[in-house]
């Protein structure tokens, strides 16, 4: 097909980590399927959104959310305004945050019908040749650093490990 080995394994998996400072945002895409992992903060919105259109991203299978921080979710909102997105991922971790952020996103969830998705340690989910396993958190410590995701990626031999802002107590625990 005059593709080199490269090329294929760029369309077998692609992962981008978007510039917002200190804060997180990832693209992974498989096989013509499309992850966003957090956004940044609300100023981060945009950028996160433009960065999309130019790698040609119309539409997220997931947009997942490793914890309610602003520096992860804050940008979530503009995504959802900008692309079609068919299932918001969060851990089951209890409590709501009162920030203006997570409202943002709750509108945003609404107003698209995006569907959300709690999972919790030992589900999956897959992105084209590329599977989601749900790691932790193993218990809910109330503190949203620990509460974070952590997500092992697997694709054919290659394997990664998002673990959203968890903590030394989280990490010991998995």
């Amino acid at each position: 097909s005059g593709l080199n080995g490269r090329e294929v394994q760029e369309q077998l998996l692609e992962i981008h980590v978007i510039d917002v400072g200190k804060a997180d945002a990832i693209l992974i895409r498989s096989q013509g399927h499309a992850a966003l992992l957090d956004a940044g903060t609300v100023g981060d919105g945009d950028h996160v959104s433009d960065y999309l259109f130019r790698f040609g991203v119309e539409a997220l299978a997931y947009a997942i959310v490793s914890h309610t921080d602003s520096d992860h979710i804050g940008g979530m909102s503009q995504v959802l305004w900008d692309r079609e997105v068919q299932t918001l991922i969060h851990s089951s971790a209890p409590g709501e945050p009162e920030t203006p952020e997570y409202e943002n996103l709750k509108n945003a969830l609404r107003r698209f019908s995006v569907e959300p998705r709690q999972v919790e340690a030992g589900e999956s989910f897959s992105l084209g040749a590329a599977r989601f396993t749900v790691v932790g958190p193993i218990s809910y410590t109330g503190r949203p650093n620990d509460d974070s995701l952590v997500l092992r990626l697997e694709c054919g031999d290659f394997s990664a490990l998002f673990c959203g802002d968890a903590e030394k107590a989280a990490e010991e625990e998995l």
